[in-house]
């Protein structure tokens, strides 16, 4: 492993993500979705200063557009490290555009639309904040039926703003910090995608959320084919 603190390791995780992609033909600035693994929350902020940094989006002109990405602390990892970070990218980076006017500025994106033909939506990891409070207090904070309701009602915003929509969806991850609430997040969940034709989805239980978050959910979806009326 790089170095044993959160800064040397989390410079070196992107390294090698870096090498990935150079090697896949692609690069950091094609990547429009990252996944955030700690083993610890307090190792949130200055794994995001080293995160912003490398990917040049914290100086006064970005390298790149910010990816989405979703974030949490799990048990272990392989080999003792402290963080793992795994992305997705494209061969070209002006394929991703990212959604303008909602960018959680320097270090991620709540959407980036990437595709020619097939345009997919993905959607960075959404927890109970109110968009329109501005300030890191969780909607319902402890109450997972409430804090459920408001994530998705952030994941439909940001779809409707991205082109895509609720019913458009592929694929949801959920990341809980209690799996004793999978039974109040389904009945919400499905209130929103129904029980007939739910999109794909993944359900499992974090050690811990940002913020003190009961759940978070993130998701890809199609952008919406105003031709067909898909």
């Amino acid at each position: 492993l790089s170095g044993s603190t959160i800064e040397e390791q989390s410079d070196g995780a992107i390294e090698c993500l870096s090498t990935v992609l150079d090697s896949a033909g692609s690069s950091l600035s094609a990547l429009f979705r990252s996944t955030v693994f700690l083993t610890d929350m307090t190792q949130y902020a200055p794994m995001n200063a080293i995160y912003g940094n490398k990917l040049g989006l914290t100086t006064d002109q970005p390298k790149m557009s910010p990816p989405t990405r979703a974030a949490f602390a799990v048990k272990a990892l392989p080999l003792n490290g402290i963080i793992e970070i795994s992305g997705v990218a494209a061969s070209d980076p002006s394929a991703n555009i990212t959604l303008p006017g909602h960018s959680a500025a320097p270090v991620y994106s709540p959407a980036v639309t990437t595709g020619n033909k097939s345009k997919l939506v993905w959607e960075s990891g959404q927890v109970a904040l109110d968009p329109e409070s501005g300030t890191k207090d969780l909607v319902g904070a402890g109450d997972v039926i409430s804090e459920t309701k408001q994530s998705l009602e952030n994941l439909k915003m940001v779809l409707e703003s991205s082109g895509a929509s609720m019913e458009t969806v592929l694929k949801v991850n959920i990341y809980c910090a209690d799996m004793s609430d999978y039974g109040m997040i389904n009945e919400v969940y499905t209130s929103y995608f129904g029980k007939d034709s739910p999109p794909a989805r993944a359900c499992v239980q974090v050690k811990e959320l940002p913020l003190g978050a009961r759940v978070e959910l993130c998701c890809v979806a199609v952008e919406v084919d105003t031709n067909s009326g898909l």
